[in-house]
């Protein structure tokens, strides 16, 4: 896994130096070390557009009547005798 270096620091496991702006690659828990100690930033893991699956079916106006409808108040009768 890779993140981005958000503050300079030297990786007790390889002895080198990450200055800010430099890539780090390691193993998911060394990088979450890192980002609790505020070394790295976490990054998202970007999936191309290709990659995405489309959805299963179009969203419909029929799909909005299956939805519950929100319960309204009843209206109030004007007083008359005002």
């Amino acid at each position: 896994m890779k993140s981005k270096v958000i503050r300079a620091f030297t990786c007790v496991n390889t002895r080198v130096r990450y200055n800010i702006g430099d890539t780090y690659e390691a193993d998911t828990n060394r990088i979450n070390q890192l980002v609790s100690k505020g070394y790295v930033k976490a990054e998202v893991a970007h999936i191309p557009k290709s990659e995405v699956p489309a959805p299963s079916r179009a969203f419909t106006h029929a799909d909005l009547a299956e939805l519950p409808q929100h319960a309204k108040p009843p209206k109030r009768k004007r007083n008359e005798s005002k």
